[in-house]
């Protein structure tokens, strides 16, 4: 299971594959964002990763630049 905090919410992901789809909710403003995903094993050990990402509506194409930082825990 995992779990994603965004802006102030949580989201419970399913995990097909070995793989957590999140599609964003809401329309975001050109800046940089913040999530942080909990992946939690059948023993209740987790691993937290830290994403940051860029939305630059100034061109065709949204940009988004992903910095991967992570934690561990459990």
């Amino acid at each position: 299971m995992s779990v994603l905090c965004f802006e102030g919410e949580e989201f419970t992901l399913p995990i097909t594959n070995q793989k957590a789809i999140f599609e964003v909710p809401l329309s975001l403003e050109d800046g940089e964002y913040t999530m942080d995903v909990k992946f939690i094993d059948k023993d209740d050990d987790f691993l937290i990763k830290e994403k940051t990402f860029s939305v630059d509506h100034s061109s065709a194409d949204i940009v988004n630049a992903m910095n991967a930082r992570g934690k561990t825990g459990g």
